[in-house]
């Protein structure tokens, strides 16, 4: 004899418990264990049973209508639990890029009476893992595939009340990954002075509007300085060799300290070729008018820093030396100024090609 009613209940609360009528019987023999007590129905084939905090066992034995005549006796364990009555949490990222798949689950810190939580979700997320009433620890994989906000609802079954509790809403804001163009430039000339830099940087359309978004230069060798590197157009740098590596990084302007550089960064990079001429000049005048007091050779130090560059007046006796040209000739020897006259270089690039051999002409 199967005795019908549930195995499992909430905390001080009651249930119906049946058995199919037995002919010949003229009362049904209930008893409960625990804190449990019968409150209608005892005698017949149907008891309402209060129950407390306590496990219990429900019995049950027929007595016949010529006295007591029991046959096979009936039980059911009962487990009784508190009733989940708190609220969950859903974790994850609050903001993602637009097709990213990220990670879900719910804080099971205070998972006692739950058995399941329900998922829904808006049109905006594929759920690459099947969350219907899966473990309260599981971890389900989600793809976002529009922009804007997206919500996503846990809802937890509570085990005893067989019913839904308290859902949370995780709203989640996608981004759409911009346009970033670092676009190209025309060849390098002077190496001397600083180069700008025009970028193009937008966005999808479901973006924000473009003053959302965040830009910023970088050089691919580090010794390279970008000044006003966080601006669009207004960005410069000054070369230092033939070829320069320059990317454009454009982002959405972080929303929280997860992404301070912005969230769904998109990178461009352009090639700065330079083609530089060695200009060297046949004359100067070191005589302190603040022109031409310098024997000035553009782009040569920048270019080629291993560079050496010698003088010699008309008898052949090295007037000048150096090994780089960062400080270019004043036109002295040892510290003492040389008279007006011709005098002829040696300027060899270390690069493999034929020096340059000419003169040069001080006058005052």
């Amino acid at each position: 004899m199967k005795i019908n009613g549930k195995g499992l209940v909430c905390y001080n609360s009651e249930g119906t418990y049946s058995i199919d009528s037995i002919p010949g019987v003229s009362m049904y023999d209930w008893t409960v264990t625990g804190d449990a007590v019968i409150v209608s129905g005892d005698g017949t084939p149907s008891i309402v049973v209060k129950f407390g905090q306590q496990n219990s066992t429900i019995s049950m034995a027929p007595v016949g209508s010529i006295g007591s005549c029991k046959v096979t006796d009936s039980e059911i364990n009962v487990a009784v639990e508190p009733p989940y009555d708190g609220s969950i949490d859903i974790l994850g990222a609050d903001t993602v890029c637009l097709n990213d798949i990220r990670r879900i689950w719910v804080d099971s810190t205070n998972e006692l009476g739950i058995d399941r939580i329900d998922w829904t979700w808006s049109g905006g997320i594929d759920m690459i893992d099947t969350l219907a009433k899966k473990s309260v620890f599981s971890l389900y994989g989600v793809k976002f595939v529009q922009t804007g906000i997206q919500m996503i609802t846990a809802t937890p079954h509570i085990t005893c009340k067989d019913s839904l509790g308290k859902a949370d809403t995780l709203l989640v804001k996608v981004f759409s990954y911009p346009v970033a163009e670092a676009n190209s430039y025309d060849p390098i000339v002077d190496f001397s002075t600083l180069i700008p830099l025009n970028g193009t940087g937008s966005t999808l359309n479901g973006a924000p509007p473009a003053d959302s978004l965040r830009y910023y230069w970088t050089a691919k060798d580090k010794r390279f300085e970008i000044y006003n590197s966080s601006s669009l157009t207004e960005a410069r740098f000054k070369p230092m060799e033939i070829e320069t590596w320059v990317y454009l990084t454009v982002a959405h302007r972080p929303f929280s300290t997860q992404s301070p550089n912005g969230w769904c960064p998109v990178k461009d990079s352009a090639l700065v070729i330079g083609k530089p001429t060695i200009d060297i000049p046949n004359v100067f005048s070191p005589n302190n008018d603040g022109t031409h007091d310098y024997w000035e050779i553009k782009n040569l130090n920048t270019l080629y820093p291993n560079v050496t560059v010698e003088v010699f007046n008309k008898w052949g006796s090295q007037v000048y030396k150096s090994t780089g040209y960062a400080k270019p000739w004043d036109g002295t020897r040892n510290g003492e100024e040389l008279p007006v006259a011709t005098y002829y270089y040696i300027v060899d690039l270390k690069n493999g090609d034929k020096p340059f051999v000419k003169d040069v002409t001080i006058i005052r």
